[in-house]
């Protein structure tokens, strides 16, 4: 019995790793409004009456993010358009 005690605590960090590791196995794809999302795609919105809301915000805004990532998409509602970045430069 005194066994079983001493090793007890050491399965413990090992289930809840084991647990971690599992969700983030099965975690690889994100669906939103589709139980089974595209394999290409890291994020699938699905919807037949709706729409994605992207980010909204100012001309000032956008120009103010500090080293955005290439791609980043934004809604300017200074010039009432999409906005992304390619290379260091903002494209409408």
């Amino acid at each position: 019995m005194k066994k079983l005690i001493e090793i007890r605590p050491m399965c413990t960090p090992l289930m809840i790793g084991l647990l971690l590791l599992s969700f983030w196995a099965q975690s690889q794809q994100v669906g939103i409004g589709t139980a089974t999302p595209d394999a290409s795609a890291q994020l699938e919105v699905a919807s037949t009456s709706s729409g994605m809301l992207i980010p909204r915000m100012t001309t000032a805004q956008r120009i103010g993010i500090v080293n955005p990532a290439n791609g980043l998409l934004v809604f300017d509602m200074s010039t009432n358009s999409f906005w992304f970045t390619k290379g260091n430069t903002w494209t409408e």
